[in-house]
Formats: C-alpha cells, structure tokens, sequence
C-alpha cells in the first residue's frame, strides 16, 4: 500500500506543526521517522495511521484519496492495512536505544536481504553501529 500525503497542514492550539508536507510512501517499503523531541515525529505518526486528521490537505492510499479535509471514507478497513510501533508502546518496556530498535528490524525473520542492507544503511547514515 502506497500513502501520500499532500499539503498536509496541522495546527495544535494555535501552533503550527506542519504546513505544507507532501511526501509519498512507497509499498513494501520499511520507513523510520527520526528526530528530535517536540519534531512531531508521533504526530505523522498519527496521521499517516488515520488517528488524527490534519487541518488542512489530502491523505491518499494507493492513489485514491482518503481524506480532502472534509470527509474520511473507509477508515477501518485501510488502518487494518498499516502498522506502526509507536515510541510509548515497546520503548520503554523493550528497548533502551536506537541500537536496540535497529537490530530487532533486522531480526525480522521475512525481511530480504536488501531490506536488511538498508536498515544497516539508515543505522550508519544515523551513526547507530549495528
């Protein structure tokens, strides 16, 4: 499943998080949201899962769009299709570093071998030795 995003806005309390985000995630593809605390790194999250919706923009799956700002159509059915590991639920309980998350990716027993090199190549780019 493809998810994209475009011209995503989302405004909390009058502060704004993001303006103007587009970004399309591929199928098939493993992705990891890096940053700094308060970056809204839990927030994409959210939005990319259908927990919240932004203020403003579209949200597409597979090319066929979700939300326009004004409607959700099918919202079950497609969060059945995504999965995300948040940062409350296993990071305190499980793991105590980057590192820790980095090799449990890698533990993964169906990823392909080019999945994994790219795990380890996101881990150097972060300088995470795994």
């Amino acid at each position: 499943m493809e998810i994209e995003l475009k011209n995503l806005k989302y405004i909390v309390n009058n502060y704004m998080i993001f303006e103007n985000i587009s970004y399309k995630f591929l199928n098939k593809k493993i992705y990891t949201i890096l940053g700094p605390t308060g970056c809204g790194k839990t927030i994409l999250s959210k939005l990319l899962h259908l927990d919240i919706l932004p203020t403003k923009g579209e949200i597409y799956f597979d090319d066929n769009i979700v939300y326009n700002g004004i409607e959700l159509e099918n919202i079950k059915q497609i969060q059945k299709k995504i999965g995300y590991v948040g940062q409350d639920m296993y990071e305190h309980l499980f793991f105590k570093t980057v590192k820790e998350k980095f090799l449990m990716a890698l533990g993964v027993t169906n990823l392909s071998d080019e999945r994994k090199k790219e795990i380890e190549r996101i881990a150097k780019e972060n300088e995470c030795e795994i």
